[in-house]
């Protein structure tokens, strides 16, 4: 028979106890979910009855935590991190010193929301360092804190159930439902719209090249254009990069969004310097920016840059003009963007 490693024998114990510690309480179940990806176990609060109200539990184990003034740290994979974000129920972290038997704990979908889902989600990290408050033991946690997480109260559970909403109105083609809940998260006030929109951010980088011409990449573009429409004055330069490159190329979504943002919120994008900021990366994408910065063009209109040149690069009209920009939004001008010399034609060949 396999002997089982010491880091093995060390986690089997911290489950056992922290699933004996919760037994023990006269308000929880404990019940072990060992065979779920993810998942160590599940607490029930049963106070004043059972009724439904689950966590679900992440255990991780140490012989020696790493202690620093009022913290103690964890190094966490990213896939927990991205399982936790999609999971429907609170996902908690349990944190065990099996040395000194104490245990701490951290609520992983507020952890991402307050580190920022875009950086966490759709970052190349392949795993985090938490910090973890000395005070948030697991045994306080069972009197007080975790019971109000399980019973959904708070601003964070009252954030995740909206962004639920979305995502269902969003995918029931419900568009003005879709806008009426992005003026909902707006009035929560805090800072939370950013978050969301982060969330939402979050979701298009994971889905890459199935944003466009998809079901799915449908209903998460709905939902970014409606934040954008709310919260673009919040965006930085970090953020408009993520949505618009695309490794060597472009994103067709990402310069949609920054056609919403440049009509919504004009002052605050040119404020961004992103002709500058492109110009190396991607002409085609510096030559836009600069065409929208130059033109002061209405948001109802069909823009036609003419004889514009930036970047070395003009725009060629194609026939079918209107129908390119009504069928693939203002994106459609950067497929039809030709060089002014040969130096521009040698590095926008490289680019496509």
């Amino acid at each position: 028979m396999a002997n089982r490693s010491s880091q093995q024998q060390i986690g089997s114990f911290a489950q056992r106890w922290v699933a004996a510690q919760i037994a023990e309480h006269r308000q929880w179940i404990a019940r072990d979910l060992s065979d779920d990806f993810g998942i160590d176990l599940e607490a029930e609060l049963a106070a004043p009855e059972v009724r439904g109200e689950i966590l679900k539990l992440q255990v991780k184990a140490s012989e020696k935590l790493e202690r620093t003034g009022e913290f103690v740290s964890i190094r966490l994979e990213q896939r927990y991190l991205t399982y936790a974000a999609a999971c429907r129920y609170p996902l908690i972290l349990i944190v065990v010193d099996v040395t000194l038997k104490e245990a701490w704990y951290v609520w992983l979908q507020e952890w991402v929301l307050t580190m920022g889902p875009s950086e966490v989600l759709a970052g190349t990290q392949a795993s985090w360092t938490l910090k973890i408050p000395v005070h948030r033991t697991l045994d306080k946690g069972l009197e007080l804190d975790l019971q109000e997480i399980a019973r959904w109260r708070g601003k964070t559970q009252l954030l995740l159930s909206l962004l639920d909403a979305l995502r269902a109105a969003a995918a029931t083609r419900q568009l003005t439902m879709v806008t009426t809940i992005t003026d909902l998260v707006a009035q929560m006030g805090e800072g939370l719209g950013e978050k969301v929109l982060q969330s939402v951010v979050a979701e298009v980088l994971m889905l890459g090249n199935r944003m466009w011409g998809t079901e799915e990449g449908n209903e998460v573009m709905w939902r970014l254009f409606s934040f954008l429409r709310k919260f673009g004055d919040r965006v930085n330069l970090d953020t408009v990069k993520r949505l618009v490159l695309r490794g060597e190329s472009y994103s067709r979504t990402g310069i949609n969004a920054l056609g919403i943002l440049y009509d919504s919120f004009p002052d605050h994008i040119q404020s961004l310097g992103l002709p500058a900021a492109f110009n190396d990366i991607d002409p085609r994408v510096a030559y836009y920016c600069a065409f929208r910065e130059t033109a002061q063009i209405e948001p109802t209109f069909m823009p036609e840059p003419g004889s514009f040149e930036f970047a070395g690069l003009r725009y060629e009209r194609p026939e079918g003009h209107e129908n390119k920009i009504a069928n693939r939004g203002v994106s459609a001008l950067l497929d039809h963007l030709v060089p002014t010399s040969r130096v521009a034609a040698s590095h926008l060949a490289q680019r496509s």
